[in-house]
């Protein structure tokens, strides 16, 4: 539990990510969820976004072409677990524009075990850069990139890598003991980026043994 609790304040530092309200018009159910309740908040609103599901320990999201197998040892958390986690993290923010961008935020799945996490999350790029247009997943990157520019957190370059069949730019960094972290981006639709997080405390596990798990 200390250990999820560091990995999640860790992602705070990094950016988390914001939702939970009912929203039927925009969500899938979610076989991972224990009451079915739906994490989509107002920031899916006008969108074209949709909820993913988890099925057979597999996670799909058709709106993103994003189909994960979730690896052996990692489990869907309950959408109770995540709204409770996403509390903790949104709250960490009182800057206006800082808090502005994680409410723009949509927290769709999150797989975990003692050592290693998966966090699938959509960006409202609308919400999250108002009055600016064009926004791509570089932007979202460098958000969560500059807010650590003075911290303990090490960069290598950033680069695209293939999953699911579709072009996402890659962050890989360390941070305060995580050995294997990646951030993914992809730009969805004028309004809609995805962000994927991973991070793993497992020894020799590269970002590319994590990739695997990205279904073509």
């Amino acid at each position: 539990m200390k250990k999820t609790i560091a990995f999640i304040f860790a992602l705070a530092m990094l950016g988390s990510a914001m939702s939970c309200s009912q929203n039927n018009n925009n969500s899938e159910s979610s076989s991972g969820s224990a009451s079915g309740a739906s994490l989509v908040n107002e920031s899916a609103n006008g969108t074209a976004f949709k909820r993913g599901s988890v099925k057979d320990n597999v996670y799909e999201n058709k709106y993103a072409n994003i189909k994960i197998n979730i690896p052996e040892g990692l489990k869907a958390e309950t959408d109770e677990s995540i709204e409770g986690m996403r509390a903790s993290t949104v709250s960490y923010y009182t800057d206006e524009k800082e808090s502005a961008f994680e409410h723009a935020a949509i927290w769709d799945a999150w797989f975990s075990s003692s050592m290693e996490n998966v966090l699938v999350r959509f960006v409202n790029t609308k919400l999250a850069f108002p009055g600016e247009t064009g926004k791509t997943a570089d932007d979202v990157l460098d958000v969560y990139k500059n807010r650590n520019a003075e911290g303990n957190v090490e960069y290598q370059d950033r680069k695209s890598v293939t999953l699911c069949g579709e072009e996402y730019r890659r962050d890989v960094f360390t941070y305060d003991g995580f050995k294997s972290n990646c951030l993914y981006a992809r730009k969805i639709d004028d309004d809609i980026i995805c962000f994927i997080n991973v991070s793993s405390e497992v020894d020799g596990k590269t970002p590319e043994d994590y990739e695997a798990m990205f279904a073509d």
